[in-house]
């Protein structure tokens, strides 16, 4: 933990979609200032917000100018709802009353570029994504205002600096603190920064996004820029949980939880978490995950703290697809599994999951990125086949892959009559994966998690 007072808040979605919730987020920036931290406010846009913009940009690309009217006016509208529920003062309404709807007038001159000239270049959705937080934080800077807080809006294209794709660029660490050490002293004056999460800055600070869910992350950049004493994540769940409560009711909370585990719950579907957003705690940074609709409940602190061995969580991610691909002429040569990275590589293609055997090599690819070009290609090199419709179950903890575990594992699948279709142990002893079929996932996630806890 670092000794100095700046603490990182990230609210998300859920907590900007009101006026109410708004409002929460202040009085949990109205505590910690009574506390004598220094908060630094990073925002997700308004619940819902990202999905409207891509369903924008997709109307605008299939010119539905009709429907991209209707669901551009049902956005500004909300928006402007939440703006009127902030604050009863004319004369602040009027100011972001116009702040608001120049954004609007410049988002609809994008969506009607689009219609006319076919712009949907990378550049150009990253642009219209971004309005989204450019948005959310304009309201929470007045909440702040109308709270009695010295707020400030800024956006993260001027302190976040990235390279690459538009759409999910990399952190360019070093200019990003160089950037952050320029508002240093106005975070130690008393300034309580607002900035936009989910967006970076490339060259002339054009914007380029940090990925879905790169909110969260925008957090983490920020405690890692600013040294921060803590990151918390204010979200609508409380903390890391042992399993997904919409599937298990009776699923536990953890209040502490190591660094390593956390990531791989997050890298294996854990929704409370995105898996870049553990990167602060790498930094002796605490993350904490908070409820901001529970706060009777003090979340779950993440560190580099050890808590002892077992299983901490049972974990799913949908949509995946087995790849079998066999070769005889495999059996004793070099190269062939060099050939499938190579074929992956220049389709885009992320590989999970893999079993290997003399002649045939079986992986798991998320079933979105399959494509008529790669399976071409793998087909030139073996004959293939797939299974679609798959899910992965991972059991996530600490020096977890033993006899004791694994047999409660089994004992439990078999219990419940379901049958793997692939299973994975990593060497880091922290995770065991398990695709089942997507029909199993209910029943193979109460199995484990009632075996384990």
């Amino acid at each position: 933990m670092t000794t100095n007072n700046i603490a990182v808040l990230k609210f998300g979605g859920t907590s900007m979609g009101t006026a109410e919730t708004m409002n929460i987020c202040a009085d949990v920036i109205s505590n910690k200032i009574k506390q004598k931290e220094k908060p630094f406010v990073v925002v997700s846009a308004v619940s819902k917000m990202t999905d409207t913009l891509i369903k924008l940009l997709e109307l605008a690309k299939n010119n539905k100018k009709h429907d991209l009217n209707t669901v551009f006016q049902a956005s500004k509208d909300r928006h402007f709802e939440i703006l009127k529920n902030l604050t009863k003062n004319a004369e602040l309404i009027e100011k972001y009353s116009k702040i608001i709807n120049a954004k609007f007038a410049h988002l609809f001159e994008i969506l009607n570029g689009i219609i006319l000239t076919s712009d949907y270049s990378e550049k150009t959705q990253a642009y219209v994504l971004s309005y989204g937080e450019d948005l959310s934080s304009d309201l929470m800077e007045l909440c702040l205002i109308e709270n009695g807080i010295k707020g400030k809006k800024i956006n993260s294209n001027k302190l976040v600096k990235t390279h690459g794709s538009y759409l999910s660029s990399d952190v360019d660490f070093i200019k990003t603190k160089r950037a952050f050490s320029k508002i240093a002293k106005e975070i130690e004056n008393g300034t309580i920064f607002v900035m936009t999460g989910f967006f970076g800055g490339g060259i002339d600070n054009e914007i380029m996004l940090l990925g879905r869910g790169g909110s969260d992350f925008s957090g983490s950049i920020a405690g890692i820029a600013l040294n921060a004493k803590i990151v918390e994540i204010w979200t609508d769940a409380d903390g890391v949980m042992s399993a997904d409560p919409r599937i298990i009711k009776e699923a536990k909370s953890w209040e502490e939880m190591n660094k390593d585990i956390a990531s791989e719950m997050a890298r294996a579907g854990a929704k409370v978490l995105h898996p870049k957003t553990i990167s602060a705690s790498f930094y002796k940074i605490d993350i904490l995950i908070r409820n901001l609709f529970n706060r009777a409940f003090n979340g779950t602190l993440i560190n580099s703290k050890l808590y002892g061995d077992g299983v901490k969580g049972v974990v799913s991610d949908d949509d995946y697809s087995i790849l079998h691909l066999e070769n005889q002429d495999m059996f004793g040569s070099a190269g062939f599994v060099a050939k499938i990275g190579i074929i992956a590589k220049e389709n885009n293609i992320s590989l999970d999951m893999t079993t290997t055997s003399e002649t045939s090599i079986s992986f798991t690819i998320k079933t979105k990125t399959l494509n008529k070009v790669a399976l071409k290609a793998f087909n030139s090199i073996a004959d293939f086949s797939i299974v679609e419709d798959v899910v992965k179950v991972s059991v996530i903890g600490e020096n977890i892959s033993n006899n004791q575990i694994l047999e409660k594992l089994f004992t439990a699948l078999k219990s419940s009559k379901i049958e793997p279709l692939m299973i994975s142990m990593g060497h880091s002893n922290n995770n065991i994966g398990i695709i089942i079929k997507k029909n199993d996932k209910v029943k193979t996630i109460e199995s484990l998690h009632k075996a384990f806890f």
